[in-house]
């Protein structure tokens, strides 16, 4: 009998499912689109060895994600792939993340490493700043003191994660996104589409505005370079590329100009 297969068509054009080759490839992946599930007000955090290590957690989730509106929330992400045997996967370690959340001292060295995260990023800051919370650690604490949520994003949602979610008495509240992703059918995975569920969100704080961070910058370019050239506007430019990053903000980016003078230049800038 021959394998059946999911094609996507949009406007003639033909996407066939891509199953990704492991873990990490799909994580990647669904980083780039955490915005489009969580909304623009969120802050992400790797769980990266150093924190599972001094908070002296045998295992780890793959990120936390805070969500900062009007009902802040704190999610434990979980990234999986329908291919792995779910219940040993997701059981198995979130049993042992549940366990270690029960001490204080695991719960404190945890929240320790996310404020020195934040206060390192002028990005992640400036979203407590619009906020208005101004005892950050405080505020991370008293998270993990209310409800957790765990969110299980895995590639094509099968009848095993919902087995394992049934026998699983989880002291979470869960949230399962299936984040599927279908790739041309003669360019490839480059050219791509994807399909997913997303969390509603309550209406976020307002955007952080970045006065402040733009003025500190610039007088930390003066300083180290004080002869620097400071040109006017140009009348004239022109956009060569637009490049967009992944900077938490949708209005950030980076731009490349030609200015297009007699003594024209070329300019790249964070904008």
């Amino acid at each position: 009998m021959e394998e059946l297969s999911t094609i996507l068509l949009v406007d003639g054009t033909r996407y066939r499912l891509w199953k990704p080759n492991n873990e990490r490839a799909f994580s990647e992946l669904v980083k780039d689109h955490l915005k489009d599930i969580f909304g623009p007000n969120h802050i992400y955090f790797d769980i990266e060895p150093k924190l599972r290590t001094e908070a002296g957690i045998g295992t780890k989730p793959d990120g936390i994600l805070l969500i900062l509106n009007d009902r802040p929330q704190l999610y434990i992400v979980e990234y999986e792939l329908s291919t792995h045997p779910l219940h040993e996967h997701i059981v198995a370690q979130m049993s042992k993340f549940a366990t270690a959340l029960e001490n204080i001292r695991t719960v404190k060295k945890i929240v320790d490493i996310l404020y020195n995260n934040i206060n390192k990023d002028p990005f992640k800051k400036a979203y407590f700043e619009a906020a208005n919370i101004k005892h950050i650690h405080k505020f991370l604490f008293d998270l993990f003191e209310k409800e957790i949520r765990l969110v299980i994003i895995i590639d094509e949602r099968n009848p095993d994660l919902d087995k394992a979610m049934k026998i699983w008495r989880s002291p979470f509240k869960i949230d399962i996104i299936e984040f599927r992703t279908f790739e041309h059918e003669n360019a490839g995975i480059k050219i791509h589409a994807h399909l997913f569920n997303t969390i509603h969100m309550p209406p976020a704080f307002p955007t952080p505005t970045w006065n402040k961070f733009w003025k500190e910058l610039l007088d930390r370019l003066f300083e180290a370079i004080p002869n620097i050239p400071k040109r006017p506007a140009s009348k004239d430019r022109v956009q060569w590329l637009k490049i967009e990053k992944s900077i938490r903000v949708d209005y950030i980016h980076f731009e490349w100009w030609v200015h297009r003078r007699i003594n024209g230049w070329f300019e790249i800038g964070l904008h």
